[in-house]
């Protein structure tokens, strides 16, 4: 089996649940959509935080999200806002499972695959390297369409020691400039419930 494919990205379920969240969701919310508030970025204090379901990372789940277990079984950790049409998932995989397990390789492999799912998929923006309190992130901005929707990732790739890690935040293009600092904020709140 190609080394590619075993990483944990291909996306078969997320795409029906986007279509039918943008036109269900986003399209129905865009003509009332309120002015994205100061504080909209902003992970607090306040915040809830989600636990992954083996128990050993969390992310924050901000005021009007909320966490969807079902939504695409196969993530460790998914939330939504629905009425600002926006979905975070994380994906995480050992180290031990991979045979080169760096985070170079893991980012370009998994981002590939995302690209790779798209119609006209493309890396706009990127590579971002950052720390974050989980570990050092490499995040990339990826545009395309699947079933004629149009949709845009915010794909964060994060290594923890033992597990590589992608938090995967998507949207419309409509959506994205609104929501880009909170789709953000939650990615770098990741963190094992360890530390």
């Amino acid at each position: 089996m190609n080394a590619a494919l075993s990483i944990r990205c291909r996306l078969p379920q997320l795409w029906a649940v986007t279509a039918l969240c943008f036109a269900g969701c986003n399209q129905q919310q865009a003509p009332n959509r309120p002015e994205a508030s100061p504080d909209a970025a902003i992970v607090d204090k306040a915040d809830e935080f989600v636990a992954s379901k083996d128990g050993q990372f969390q992310l924050a789940m901000p005021s009007g999200w909320i966490e969807e277990p079902n939504l695409v079984p196969a993530a460790d950790i998914i939330i939504s806002n629905r009425a600002k049409g926006c979905f975070v998932k994380v994906l995480s995989q050992p180290k031990s499972d991979l045979r080169n397990p760096t985070l170079e390789w893991f980012s370009n492999v998994a981002q590939e695959n995302t690209k790779d799912d798209l119609k006209d998929g493309r890396i706009v923006a990127g590579p971002d390297e950052f720390q974050i309190t989980a570990g050092t992130a490499e995040q990339v901005e990826i545009r395309g369409a699947r079933n004629q929707t149009e949709i845009v990732f915010l794909h964060t790739t994060v290594d923890t020691g033992d597990h590589l890690h992608q938090i995967i935040a998507w949207t419309s293009p409509d959506g994205i400039e609104d929501n880009r600092s909170q789709l953000n904020s939650i990615a770098k709140s990741f963190k094992p419930l360890t530390q």
